[in-house]
């Protein structure tokens, strides 16, 4: 299923890097990312169509594999809620981590940089960070979608995980990354945002809490996306 899902999601040899904006733009869903202390990820339907939730406290990596585990529920979800087995919950997330982990490090991809990586003394640790930064992943979960393709041994998965160079190797490297911390709201979302708070759906504080900004910048954000919260947006085209 993550394999068809990936050729008809169109999203390229990268995946993470796509996934999240083709959700969004192309099928409407909405993601909506919060600072919250309980909980990683969650996932629902309804009339208003489909949503993802992601902690914004979560790294990156963890966000785009929180989004695609969450992908697998809502593709499963009918399925899910008509089939209520006793131990299904935790077979089904090991089944949405295994979709996850296949969407996003597709084996073509995997093979083809591994094989430009290796050499005769294996996988250096600082090839292995940069292929899990490159795919926007984890480094564990690069290392055992490579123990999955056969490529390297789970018993040097397991020690290579316990190593602490392995382990300052993946701080120095992420720190390259410091920009991506930063939650980023798209387009789209901060669109439908801005239309429920005109529409009086939405009310100035609780737009302010959902972005992670204070109530006296609501104005300077919603500028920032092309939106005038003092403009008028009553006009009318009318229809053919």
């Amino acid at each position: 299923m993550a394999h068809g899902t990936l050729k008809l999601l169109e999203l390229g040899s990268r995946p993470a890097l796509a996934l999240r904006d083709v959700l969004e733009d192309q099928y409407g869903v909405k993601v909506l990312v919060e600072y919250t202390e309980g909980g990683s990820a969650a996932c629902t339907r309804g009339a208003f169509g489909t949503g993802i939730f992601i902690n914004a406290v979560d790294a990156p990596w963890r966000r785009n594999f929180d989004i695609a585990h969450e992908l697998y529920h809502l593709l499963t979800w009918e399925a899910m809620i008509a089939v209520p087995e006793p131990g299904a919950d935790s077979f089904d997330e090991k089944l949405a981590n295994c979709f996850a982990s296949v969407l996003l490090l597709p084996s073509d991809s995997i093979r083809a940089e591994f094989k430009r990586r290796v050499h005769a003394d294996g996988l250096a640790f600082a090839d292995v960070v940069t292929m899990a930064r490159e795919f926007g992943v984890s480094t564990e979960a690069l290392l055992w979608r490579l123990v999955n393709l056969n490529l390297v041994g789970k018993n040097s998965v397991e020690q290579a995980l316990t190593n602490e160079s392995l382990r300052q190797t993946d701080r120095a490297e992420r720190r390259k990354d410091r920009d991506q911390w930063q939650v980023r709201h798209s387009l789209r979302f901060v669109s439908l945002a801005f239309e429920c708070l005109q529409n009086g759906m939405l009310s100035r504080g609780r737009l302010a809490e959902m972005m992670g900004i204070r109530r006296g910048e609501v104005g300077p954000f919603l500028a920032e996306y092309g939106f005038d919260e003092t403009g008028d947006y009553s006009g009318q085209i009318s229809a053919a």
